[in-house]
Order: C-alpha cells, then structure tokens, then sequence
C-alpha cells in the first residue's frame, strides 16, 4: 500500500475501491499538507509586512526608496538603522 506498488495509497482495504472514508482520510491528508505549506509562505509574507513597517515607521517612501540609485538609498537605510541588505532581500 504505497505511491509506487500500483495501488491507491488511501485504498486501506485493499479492494480496489475508495469508500467514503477512505476518500475521507485521503481529504484530509492533503488539506494538512496544504495548510503547512501556507504556513510556511506566510511566515515569509509575515516577515516582508514587518520589514515594510519599520520602513513607514522611519517615516521612508518606499517609491522614492524604489527610484533611488543604490548608493542614496542605502545611506537612507543605515540613517534609519535599516539593513541595506534587507531591503533587497524583501523588495526583490
């Protein structure tokens, strides 16, 4: 009863059929797999809506950040005791 031995891997009994709560289980399997994979992509969204705080926070456009050469902006960054590297790691 696995991925690869030619049978359903929910098929519990064996018959060559999904009953109701074998397909139940199947369901519910992949729902858990779903939402841990949200989780982990919310926690880098999570991480990028702080980073945008402390920008607003320091009272920094984050257009004009945008339009900046890279050498302004990251004296812009350090003045605000922000990272330069944070911001290419959030904002690309």
């Amino acid at each position: 009863m696995g991925l690869f031995d030619g049978k359903a891997p929910f098929d519990i009994n064996g018959d060559g059929k999904m009953s109701a709560s074998e397909k139940a289980a199947r369901d519910s399997y992949y729902l858990q797999m779903l939402s841990e994979m949200g989780n982990e992509k919310s926690e880098g969204f999570n991480e990028k809506q702080e980073f945008v705080q402390r920008l607003l926070d320091a009272n920094l456009d984050i257009k004009e950040l945008e339009w900046m050469d890279k050498e302004t902006r990251d004296n812009a960054l350090r003045d605000a005791e922000i990272d330069p590297n944070e911001w290419e790691m959030y904002m690309f």
